[in-house]
Parts: C-alpha cells; structure tokens; sequence
C-alpha cells in the first residue's frame, strides 16, 4: 500500500451509485503540457486503461469536430459502431470537462474522469473523478 500523503487535499469527494447499464467505459483527462498549454487526453476508460493505450491528445482550446474526429478514432468507439448522436453525448461531456479545464487554467494540475461510463441509452456518467488544483 502506498504511504499517505497529508499534504493532499482530501476534503472533496464525488460519489456515484452503481451504473448498472454501462456500454462502455471511456476516458477525459486534461494535463499541462510545458511550453504548450492545456492538452485534453480521451480514450478507452476503466481499470485497463494503461495496458490498452486507446487514446488521442489535442491541444486546447479544440472544436468540436476536432474532438469529434479524436472520439470517433477511438478503437473502442470503432468496435462498437458508436452512432453519431452517441458521439454527441460523448462530446457533451468532454466539452464540460473541458469548459472546467478553460476556467481554471491558472490553477490546474490535473483532471480525469476514469471512467465516463457511456450508458445503453446514450447518456454518460463520471463515476470517477479526480481533480487537483494548485492551492494559491
């Protein structure tokens, strides 16, 4: 087990009820990339998301068909034959995410959402999330 860490801020958590309808699970992070800016990461979600490398990297600020372009060459989203107003409802998502990211630029270190659960209806779920922000 890792060693605790009290200098981390742990007095905001998200919690979500058990997605029983999950499709698939995906993946929207933004990290800070040196010298560039902002960088939005999607992808295959869930607890294989390191072995299985399914992602695409796009600078920030992105448009929508950029982003659009980036989920649809998901292998994930090729496997399942994701609809367009399915990759619409993936889009809303990223695009909160990402809003969020644009608003704290100055303070962000870290944000995923792992996973995004993509529902059998269309509709998704951040049923993780991790967020760290600079304190000043």
């Amino acid at each position: 087990m890792a060693a605790y860490d009290s200098n981390i801020n742990t007095d905001r958590f998200l919690v979500e009820t058990m997605v029983e309808d999950a499709r698939a699970e995906f993946l929207i992070g933004v990290k800070r990339e040196t010298g560039l800016g902002l960088a939005l990461v999607v992808g295959s979600g869930g607890t294989e998301v390191e072995s299985l490398r399914d992602y695409r990297t796009l600078l920030l600020p992105a448009s929508d068909a950029q982003i659009l372009n980036a989920l649809g060459k998901l292998a994930l989203a090729q496997r399942l034959k994701l609809e367009d107003s399915t990759l619409h409802c993936l889009l809303s998502a990223v695009r909160a995410v990402v809003r969020f990211a644009e608003q704290h630029r100055t303070s962000l270190i870290e944000l995923d959402v792992n996973p995004l659960i993509l529902r059998e209806d269309g509709d998704t779920v951040a049923a993780d999330a991790l967020i760290r922000l600079n304190k000043c």
